[in-house]
């Protein structure tokens, strides 16, 4: 396994704006507040620019977005009067501005950068302050910096921030408010919000810190004497499909470096129960010998034909003597479908039908709502089969 050299994600903004690309599918013709004309005005203002032109058309429908308040966003590129082009998100729902970038005209090699004209503390304060205007929570809620916050990308400078949504349990919210600072004039090149959608999840852990680090040595990637567990988050994360879970991130912090990034291992383990769901950056090949980590096998669940998953990592599927139990939110994985949550109820709207979530079989437990696969996919007019030597559901929706 490989330790990767990481950076402050949410400040790479391309990624933000291709991820319905990355996800294979087309976002849903859900009810949107915002239509494609008002998010274009939305985002010509943002710019400064009333008379920006559209370098590509905007999309019949918003995409898929997990930062969105409903996942929805539309993808808006711009090109001002000065001949500088921008690239922004604007949620589908509340016409907020998720992310914007402005392209650079052309690549430079990292060979041949110019030298930094302003300071990385320069860059610090220009970024508080844009991410104060911008972002009000910021001004007035707890934040800390990200880790691997205060790096270098190419010709700027990374910073990025973590909202504590706990003052008891210290619990931070889904990463991160991200600002991305020229090195060569103090001004904002890129920003990015973290996921807009009310936190539904308990930010209380079951496991406290201590218990959690015991958990976390015996399940490390390296040996936890030679490379100690140095950093333990309390984090509500979020998934594509918007599922969210409270979760402890064990990281094995090896160093964080202002041009490399942060190079680490770690695995992220349930809140409540303290079970490893995933690994944190450890792929392929590693300069360390690491440790098997005995990861539960777990069941999938698929769209068929294609294949394309319809559960992730975070809230995988389970399965008991009742059956095989899908989180709610998974049903968004199948175009059409739009499901609506609280911490109090849960529905499913496909087409012009509303089904509740008692008729789906709907349960609460953990931290969030769950849905009978089988009985779900009757309800909704889908077919399921079983693969049982590979652990896997096939769903049939057509």
């Amino acid at each position: 396994m490989e330790a990767r050299m990481t950076r402050v994600v949410g400040c790479r903004t391309l990624i933000v704006l291709t991820s319905a690309l990355l996800l294979g599918f087309r976002c849903l013709a859900q009810e949107t507040g915002i239509t494609a004309a008002q998010a274009t005005d939305i985002a010509r203002d943002w710019v400064g620019d009333a008379q920006a032109e559209l370098t590509r058309p905007v999309r019949a429908f918003p995409e898929h977005d997990r930062v969105a308040r409903a996942l929805e966003a539309w993808s808006i590129n711009l090109r001002t009067s000065d001949g500088r082009h921008h690239g922004l998100q604007v949620d589908a729902l509340t016409g907020t501005v998720l992310s914007w970038c402005r392209y650079r005209p052309e690549r430079v090699d990292s060979a041949n950068e110019p030298r930094p004209v302003i300071t990385l503390e320069e860059s610090r304060e220009v970024a508080e302050k844009f991410a104060a205007d911008k972002h009000p929570a910021f001004a007035t809620g707890r934040w800390v910096c990200a880790l691997g916050s205060r790096s270098k990308g190419q010709m700027s400078y990374l910073w990025g921030w973590d909202e504590v949504v706990d003052a008891s349990s210290g619990a931070l919210g889904p990463p991160e408010l991200c600002v991305e600072v020229s090195d060569q004039a103090p001004e904002v090149i890129a920003f990015s919000r973290p996921p807009q959608a009310p936190i539904t999840v308990s930010t209380r852990p079951s496991i406290g810190r201590a218990e959690m680090l015991a958990i976390a040595r015996r399940l490390a990637i390296l040996d936890p004497a030679r490379f100690p567990i140095n950093r333990l988050t309390l984090r509500v994360q979020v998934d594509d499909y918007g599922a969210q879970r409270l979760v402890w991130e064990c990281l094995q912090v090896l160093s964080v470096d202002l041009e490399a990034g942060v190079e680490m291992y770690g695995v992220v383990h349930d809140a409540h129960t303290g079970e490893p769901l995933y690994p944190i950056a450890p792929f392929g090949g590693s300069k360390h010998r690491v440790r098997t980590v005995p990861f539960p096998r777990r069941a999938s669940v698929k769209i068929a034909p294609g294949g394309r998953a319809m559960a992730t990592q975070l809230a995988p599927p389970v399965v008991n003597a009742t059956g095989l139990w899908l989180r709610a939110e998974h049903l968004r994985a199948v175009e059409g479908v739009r499901v609506d949550v609280s911490g109090e109820t849960v529905s499913v709207r496909l087409g012009d039908r509303v089904v509740s979530g008692t008729d789906l079989g709907a349960r609460y437990r953990d931290y969030g709502w769950w849905v009978p696969l089988r009985q779900a996919a009757r309800v909704l007019g889908w077919r399921v089969e079983w693969l049982n030597a590979k652990k896997e559901a096939a769903i049939y929706t057509r």
